[in-house]
Parts: structure tokens; C-alpha cells; sequence
């Protein structure tokens, strides 16, 4: 078997397989339980998804919703990269910000939610609470990457004078990237669940979130399934994207 064929196997008949055993596994317990306002058929919903974008302000709640994420990603990203800058320089700034990290990681995403929505504003509510998700994964992949760096290697480039600059852009950056990229990857899709879940919780309207809470509060199932199908295609795309961007950029 050829490598051409192997990674048709494995980035397409794969992935295809296992959706065609969910959507089984789906229909069959549809045609059990027999209750559409329970469970619809995956063609009641299919259906559904692909009529959604006939609905009054289809393209605001999205915009709004990947506004939100995008914000609170970059946000993320760039405190990220800031502190693993800091713990790199300053080693005892990691252990001060360790208990905080830790803190950041461990607190249920909903309990949060609950907490801050007596302080922040719904609109805002979500950036934050995507910030506190998707911040610990970033700085823990950057801070582990920049730590492993190779220590003679950096020995090196101080005795030979070699400029901050050149040490960022020929040391650094080449172990850094696929870390960024790969923590990138997951974050953002990550970052979008936790703002739609942040939407739903707080009621915010022309959003994704709302839209889900709407179809929630009408019970209709289909719908809903619809926009949480929709959710997931664009979480799928991000993370095509971050890996195309990926290939493109990282190629050592």
C-alpha cells in the first residue's frame, strides 16, 4: 500500500466511516425510541440545517458569535504568549502563576458562567469565560515548548553574539510553531463551544447561543439540532484551517 493511499485512508474513508457509525447509531435509536419531539431522524435535522440560512438574521448571530470567539482567541493567544515570555525569563514567575493557571483549568465552565453573569454583562460574559478556558491550554503548550528548548544550543548563540532577534526567529520559532499550531487547533474550536455554551446560559440574542436557547425554550428539537449541528461544522472548519496554516507555514 502506497503512502497516497494510506493517507486517503486515513484523512478521508476514516473520518467518513465514523460519521457513517454515528449517523447509524442515531437513526437506529430515533426508530427506537419512535418520538420525533424526543429524537428526530438525522433527515429531519439535515433538513433543517440546510434551511437555516433563510432565517431572519441567520448571518448576524453567526458573525456575532465568531466575533466573540475570534476576540477571545487572539485575547488568549496573545496573553499566552506574553507569559511563556515571562516564565522563560523570569523562572519564578511560572511557579507564581502556576496556582492561577491551575485554578483557570479546573473551574466547571457552567459554575463560572453562573458566577460572573451577576457581575458582566451577557455580551461580554462569553469573551471572558472563553478566555479563561482557552488561556491555560495556550500558555501550558507555549511554556512547555519554550522551556525544552535546547539550553547549549542557547549557550551557543550567547557566546557567539547572535541578536535576540535571530535567536527568536532560528531557535525559538522552529520549536514553537507546531506546538502553537497543534494547541491553536484545539483551543479555537474549544473557545467557540465555551462561547455558545456562555450564550446559552445568558440569554445573549442575535447569536448562535440564542438560537439554540430559542429552539430549546420552543422545544423544537430539529432546530436545535440544526444550530448545534451548525456549531460543530464550524468548530470542524477551524481546526482545518489552523491545520492547513500548519502545513503551509511549519515545514521543518
Amino acid at each position: 500500500m502506497n503512502e497516497t493511499v494510506k493517507k486517503i485512508l486515513k484523512n478521508i474513508l476514516v473520518p467518513i466511516a465514523g460519521a457513517g457509525i454515528v449517523l447509524l447509531i442515531w437513526y437506529v435509536t430515533a426508530q427506537i425510541k419512535n418520538d420525533p419531539l424526543v429524537l428526530p431522524y438525522p433527515k429531519e435535522v439535515f433538513e433543517r440545517f440546510f434551511m437555516l440560512w433563510q432565517e431572519k438574521n441567520f448571518y448576524k448571530s453567526i458573525f456575532s458569535t465568531l466575533g466573540r470567539t475570534f476576540l477571545c482567541f487572539f485575547i488568549s493567544l496573545g496573553s499566552a504568549v506574553l507569559f511563556a515570555v515571562l516564565a522563560e525569563l523570569w523562572k519564578p514567575f511560572d511557579a507564581f502563576t502556576s496556582p492561577i493557571i491551575s485554578l483557570f483549568r479546573s473551574a466547571p465552565t457552567v459554575a463560572v458562567i453562573l458566577i460572573l453573569y451577576a457581575f458582566i454583562p451577557a455580551k461580554k460574559m462569553s469573551v471572558i469565560v472563553g478566555f479563561l478556558i482557552g488561556f491555560p491550554v495556550l500558555y501550558s503548550a507555549l511554556h512547555t515548548a519554550v522551556s525544552s528548548t535546547d539550553r547549549s544550543l542557547l549557550a551557543m548563540a550567547k557566546a557567539y553574539r547572535v541578536s535576540p532577534v535571530r535567536r527568536i526567529a532560528e531557535i525559538y520559532l522552529p520549536l514553537t510553531l507546531p506546538a502553537l499550531f497543534d494547541a491553536s487547533r484545539s483551543t479555537l474550536s474549544l473557545t467557540l463551544k465555551v462561547v455558545v455554551a456562555a450564550e446559552i446560559l445568558t440569554l445573549v440574542p442575535l447569536s448562535l447561543g440564542g438560537k439554540i436557547q430559542t429552539a430549546y425554550a420552543s422545544f423544537e428539537i430539529s432546530y436545535l439540532l440544526a444550530w448545534t449541528l451548525l456549531t460543530v461544522v464550524l468548530a470542524f472548519i477551524f481546526e482545518g484551517i489552523v491545520a492547513g496554516l500548519k502545513k503551509l507555514i511549519v515545514r521543518w
